[in-house]
Parts: C-alpha cells; sequence; structure tokens
C-alpha cells in the first residue's frame, strides 16, 4: 500500500511538472490572467482579486489531425509592458492611449500565443510562422465563468434549433435575451458580442477583433462547465446566387474546413473585456487597439460626416406630392432634404 501510495505521488508530481504556468497582470494590476500549459492550454481570469472566468481552454486544429493547445512543447515565452498610443483620426479622439502586459509563446511545430492583459480586458491569438499552405479544421475558444452567470444574448433568428447549417444563414439583428447560462438555449448561436455578469458588478463582454480572411465568432451556451463555446461556419464550397431579390449568395455545400491559410499570419483576437461599470463598457477601446493598423497611408480625401438613410429612418415620410416607399421619388428627396439640411451623405 506504501508503495503503491509513492508511485501515485510521483506520477502526481510528474504532471505538476510537466505543466507551466505564467501569470500577467495589468499596467495597475487590475486585471490578471493565468496561463497553464499542459496537456492543454487554458486560462483563468481575475479582476480586482476575484476570479471570474476560470479553466477557459483555447486550441487550434488543423486538417492534418494536429491540434495547437495539446500536449504543446514550448519552445520560449517572453513578456513585456507596452505603453504607446494609436492614431485613431476618425475615432471619439485623434489619438488613443495603447497600455497592456503581453507574453509570446513559441510552441514547437511552426506556431504560438499571444496573450494582451488590459485594465479592461484579457485578449489573446494564435500567431503561425508555418509557410507552407494549410487548413485549419476547427477552433477551440471556450469562455468559461465560475458559476451559471446571467448573460445577455443576441440569438440568431428565424431557424430550427440545432440545424447549424440553417442558422450561419442569417442577417445578426435581433432584441437581446438574458437568462443564466444554464437557461439560454444551448441548441442556438449568439453572435457578437455577448456580455455576461459576473456579480459584484462585473461585466464581461466577449468580442472578437482583427477578423481577416476567418470565419467569424458564434458561441453556444454549455450549462455543464457554466461556459460560453465557440463555433464556426465551414468553409463555402459550393454557393448559388439567391436570397432576397436573389442579391446574395447561397451556401448550398461546405467543406470539412474552417479556414484555408497560405502561410504566416495572426489570427483573430478572442476579446473578454471586463468592467465594473457599465459606462465603462462602452468607453472601452480594446476592439479598436486589437484591430489591425490601416492600410491607408493618406486620409485626408476622407472626410466623416452625417448620413440621411431611408432605411434607417424608414420611408414612411407625410406631406409630400408623391407617393412615398421604396422607390426613385423617395431617395431623391431624401437627397434634397441632405442638400438642405447640411448632411453630408446619403
Amino acid at each position: 500500500k506504501k508503495s503503491f501510495l509513492l508511485v501515485l505521488a510521483a506520477l502526481s508530481t510528474a504532471t505538476v511538472s510537466a505543466q507551466k504556468q505564467f501569470s500577467l497582470s495589468s499596467p495597475t494590476g487590475k486585471i490578471k490572467a493565468d496561463i497553464t500549459v499542459g496537456k492543454t492550454i487554458t486560462y483563468d481570469v481575475n479582476a480586482d482579486g476575484r476570479q471570474v472566468m476560470k479553466g477557459s481552454r483555447v486550441g487550434l486544429t488543423l486538417t492534418d489531425g494536429t491540434t495547437w493547445g495539446d500536449n504543446a512543447k514550448l519552445t520560449s515565452s517572453k513578456q513585456k509592458t507596452v505603453s504607446t498610443t494609436v492614431p485613431s483620426p476618425f475615432y471619439r479622439a485623434t489619438s488613443i492611449s495603447d497600455n497592456y502586459r503581453t507574453i509570446e509563446m513559441k510552441f514547437k511545430g511552426g506556431w504560438g500565443l499571444e496573450f494582451r492583459v488590459y485594465d479592461d480586458g484579457v485578449a489573446y491569438r494564435f500567431v503561425s510562422s508555418k509557410k507552407k499552405p494549410y487548413y485549419v479544421k476547427n477552433e477551440t475558444a471556450d469562455f468559461r465563468f465560475t458559476s451559471d452567470v446571467t448573460a445577455s444574448v443576441p440569438f440568431v433568428r428565424d431557424w430550427a434549433d440545432g440545424d447549424f447549417d440553417q442558422q450561419f444563414r442569417n442577417s445578426f439583428e435581433n432584441i437581446y435575451t438574458t437568462a443564466p447560462i444554464s437557461r439560454l438555449n444551448s441548441r442556438r448561436m449568439m453572435f457578437l458580442p455577448v456580455v455576461a455578469d459576473a456579480g459584484n458588478g462585473t461585466k464581461v463582454a466577449i468580442t472578437e477583433s482583427d477578423l481577416n480572411a476567418y470565419p467569424g465568432m458564434y458561441l453556444l451556451a454549455s450549462a455543464s462547465d457554466n461556459s460560453l463555446k465557440a463555433k464556426f461556419a465551414p468553409y463555402p464550397k459550393r454557393m448559388e446566387q439567391g436570397g432576397h431579390n436573389n442579391l446574395q449568395m447561397i451556401v448550398k455545400e461546405r467543406e470539412n474546413y474552417i479556414a484555408k491559410i497560405d502561410g504566416q499570419r495572426t489570427f483573430p483576437w478572442r476579446v473578454a473585456i471586463i468592467t465594473t461599470a457599465d459606462k465603462d463598457l462602452a468607453a472601452s477601446n480594446l476592439s479598436y487597439l486589437l484591430a489591425a493598423p490601416s492600410k491607408v497611408k493618406d486620409t485626408s480625401w476622407i472626410r466623416p460626416g452625417k448620413v440621411a438613410w431611408d432605411w434607417w429612418n424608414d420611408w414612411n415620410i407625410e406631406g409630400v406630392d408623391f407617393k412615398s416607399g421604396v422607390n426613385t421619388a423617395t431617395y431623391k428627396y431624401y437627397i434634397d432634404f441632405a442638400a438642405k439640411k447640411g448632411i453630408e451623405y446619403v
């Protein structure tokens, strides 16, 4: 019995020693992420000294069967503090502060992970140094909370529960449903952003940034582990023109992968914006800061302005000598109105 216990202890010690753990705090220490690299890669998040997310798993599976994140072999890691400004000429300020701590981890197999911790959130992304083309079969992005938190979510509309191929065809517009994760429909996808109430005034908004040549992220509720799990549309294989007024390309057949990659690249950021006041959630700049810099060098020709829009303002104008509606006369009226009132665009 004694020898058996010694063997168990040795195995336990070996498992712990095989794991590598990293802690990363925001510039003021308000937010902290603990990253564990072991059999899988997971992260925990603390806000103001209280844990709000735990054991959230990350991974990227290729069509060759390789999963970045399972039994990963770490080759290097580097932490640093960044404090800079980002130009934002057409945003709510001409420039915004970009302050965070980051860890860049590289793994055997030509891939890596980058985590950033800001005073109002945590973000991570995969990075690839592979030069030859390959295919991403699926991505694991779990947002696991410490309890059955209440979330405000926009579900996709009008399609049968569990029929995800139909649910991928949606207009990204709906009213919000607010309920604990355990009571959310686990067979209907949500689109971003989704906001979870982690208690004590702490809100966690899940979103993404720097989305390029990659499918957008949906989420599904998982009551068994108090989490929201990513769901991605497979790559289109065959499409036909159709939909509303025959204006859309309808996917008729899909590939067995979600993205095809031509070479070295960074992947979209997975973002959890974390605040203790709703006004700070609305004021967060994380989506902007994590986006790729503009490729437009000369911006002098870009002139922001107000817009008159028939779709937004509706077509039921009154007191006119024509029949209002979706027609040329109504649109000409909008153009004349914009000119008269100094509205820059239609």
